[in-house]
C-alpha cells in the first residue's frame, strides 16, 4: 500500500496480487499496468492515469470520479452502465479488478 499526502506517484511494473494506492493531493501513474489480481486507486485531488502493457483480457473495471474528465478506453469492455465520469463494467470473466476513484481530477485508464 502507498499512502501519499501529496506530490507525484508513479507505480512501475508493479507485480503483487494486491495494490493500493492513495494520494490525498497529487497525481497517479501506473504504467505499464497489470492486469492479474485487485488494483485499488484513489486520490482526493490529483489526476489519474492507468496504462496497461498488454490488453486486458480478464478484469472487472470500476471508475468514479466526482469531478473531473474519465477516459477508459479498453478493448472488449462491456459497461453495464457508464456516464461522463463513472464507468463499471467487465472485460472476460471479471476475476481481476481495477477500481478507480477522484473527487477531482481526471481519470484515463487504457
Amino acid at each position: 500500500m502507498i499512502d501519499n499526502q501529496a506530490g507525484y506517484v508513479k507505480c512501475k511494473e508493479v507485480q503483487a496480487d494486491v495494490v493500493s494506492v492513495f494520494s490525498k493531493n497529487g497525481e497517479v501513474v501506473v504504467k505499464p499496468a497489470n492486469e492479474k489480481g485487485e488494483m485499488n486507486i484513489e486520490t482526493e485531488t490529483g489526476d489519474i492515469r492507468v496504462t496497461y502493457g498488454n490488453e486486458p483480457s480478464n478484469l472487472k473495471v470500476k471508475v468514479e470520479n466526482a469531478k473531473g474528465d474519465t477516459s477508459v478506453n479498453l478493448g472488449g469492455l462491456s459497461t453495464a452502465n457508464g456516464t461522463d465520469q463513472d464507468v463499471n463494467g467487465t472485460i472476460g470473466a471479471g476475476e481481476n479488478s481495477l477500481h478507480v476513484k477522484s473527487r477531482s481530477g481526471t481519470i484515463e485508464v487504457k
